[in-house]
């Protein structure tokens, strides 16, 4: 499960303010008794929530609270035909005052539920999206390791082991060839290193002609994908100019293998 989303997602918001149905409010419970950092985000909610009531709060105005009072005795009274005025305790005085303040805070925190709210559609539309293009990504990735492996375990696929030459005697590449389909993989053991301004270039040997198969880097344990050769007797590896040449400079060739 990914937490960091979940909790961006503004559901822990709506449990803090008793806005989940009950099965959505156990769900968040029980998640929250299995990931410590679920629960920490309730209690940092709950916190800045009481931080932000007790900042903003306010004591009414003098007038507005007499006023309220002066009405609850009206209506306590209205019925009786000697009615006795009652002193409201400090603690009723307080509890009106905090109704108030209550109501104020309630428009406040509504406002900031929505924008929470907002935000958090847009997040997952945008989570939607991302999971859509990586889905799409890996059926792609699926469908390219799919093809490699049909090829390489295909019958018609030749592996081609290349050994060393004087230029590089430890180097040590095999070539997988599909004469069938033409579908030509590289894989590299050892080879050193090509400088900045080279790359090494694979050829297919047919009829004694050299047929660029394409440049490659030389990392070593990546099956590399090269140009389709259509008839070989032998590959074997230049060193070039970065990009590749037309034909192979004999001189730098560094590993050669006989099919």
């Amino acid at each position: 499960m990914n937490i960091p989303n979940y909790i961006a997602s503004g559901v822990l918001e709506l449990y803090v303010n008793g806005l989940l149905s009950e099965p959505e409010k156990r769900e968040v419970e029980a998640l929250a008794a299995q990931y410590p950092d679920i629960r920490k985000e309730i209690a940092n909610i709950e916190a800045a929530l009481e931080a932000y009531a007790l900042e903003h709060r306010r004591a009414p105005k003098r007038n507005l609270k007499q006023a309220i009072l002066d009405k609850i005795e009206l209506e306590e009274n209205k019925d009786k035909p000697s009615a006795k005025i009652v002193q409201m305790t400090g603690f009723q005085r307080y509890a009106i005052a905090a109704s108030v303040i209550g109501l104020l805070f309630s428009g406040a925190l509504n406002l900031i539920l929505y924008k929470n709210l907002t935000a958090s559609q847009d997040e997952v539309t945008a989570l939607m999206s991302e999971k859509s293009t990586v889905v799409e990504n890996n059926n792609v990735l699926k469908a390219s390791y799919e093809e490699k492996i049909n090829t390489l375990a295909a019958p018609n696929t030749k592996v081609v082991a290349l050994a060393g030459l004087p230029l590089a005697p430890n180097a040590k590449i095999n070539v997988y060839w599909n004469s069938k389909n033409q579908q030509t993989y590289l894989r590299i053991e050892d080879l050193p290193a090509a400088p900045s301004d080279k790359q090494y270039q694979l050829w297919a040997l047919a009829d004694g002609k050299p047929v660029d198969a394409g440049v490659f880097d030389s990392a070593a344990g990546v099956l590399q994908q090269m140009k389709s050769i259509g008839a070989a007797q032998a590959f074997a590896i230049t060193l070039e100019q970065k990009g590749g040449s037309p034909t192979p400079t004999l001189e730098q060739m560094y590993a050669m293998g006989k099919i």
